[in-house]
C-alpha cells in the first residue's frame, strides 16, 4: 500500500498477526477492538452514575 510492501505472514508475529493495517483483515480486528472498547467504557461509566445523576442529566428541571 503506498510503496511500502505488505509483510508476509511469516514476519508478522505475535498481535501484529491479528491487528495490523496491511490487510482488511488485521483493519477489521482494530475496528472491532476499537468499538468493543469504546462500549465497554461507556457502560462501566452509565452503570457507575447515580440515578439521580442520570435523570438530572436527561430530564432537566422542567420534566418534573
Amino acid at each position: 500500500m503506498f510503496g511500502i510492501e505488505t509483510p508476509t505472514s511469516v514476519e508478522l508475529t505475535g498481535l501484529r498477526k491479528y491487528f495490523n493495517s496491511y490487510t482488511l483483515q488485521g483493519r477489521r480486528n482494530v475496528n472491532h477492538a476499537l468499538h468493543i472498547h469504546a462500549c465497554a467504557i461507556l457502560q462501566q461509566t452509565w452503570t457507575m452514575l447515580p440515578r439521580a445523576r442520570i435523570t438530572e442529566l436527561f430530564c432537566p428541571s422542567e420534566c418534573s
